[in-house]
């Protein structure tokens, strides 16, 4: 389904690139899909089953590429920053929060941290649409 949607967003962005002259956010569109499919393809040999909670959400990863593969310098590092220090934030919060009892973990966790990583692209977006804005 992910690939789905990104191809057609992807086709949308080329289409708009060209029809418009904007090579900028068509090269950069398609560098930053790139990058994204080379970073989901190593998360998806590492875990292919996706059964690390820190890797759901793992396709929103190909969002990403799209949408910062466009922007200045500037709004890609503040972002990869946000992205990379949300999901560390994120992380520490579920560990700190989950307890062990006997052979099992029980969570008591909100959403929010309970999904790393789509917490992280979500606040990456966010953030970097605000420094390019």
């Amino acid at each position: 389904m992910a690939a789905i949607g990104v191809g057609i967003g992807e086709i949308i962005i080329v289409a708009g690139g060209i029809l418009h002259s904007d090579w900028r956010l068509l090269g950069g569109s398609i560098v930053g899909l790139a990058i994204a499919l080379f970073v989901f393809a190593l998360l998806r040999t590492s875990d292919p089953e996706c059964l690390d909670p820190r890797g759901w959400g793992r396709t929103a990863i190909l969002i990403v590429g799209c949408w910062l593969g466009p922007l200045d310098a500037a709004a890609v590092v503040i972002g990869a920053i946000s992205w990379i220090g949300s999901f560390f934030l994120c992380t520490v919060v579920a560990w700190r929060l989950s307890r062990r009892h006997r052979d099992q973990m029980v969570h008591e966790l909100h959403p929010i941290f309970d999904t790393p990583l789509v917490t992280a692209i979500a606040v990456a977006l966010v953030v970097s649409l605000i420094v390019a804005g």
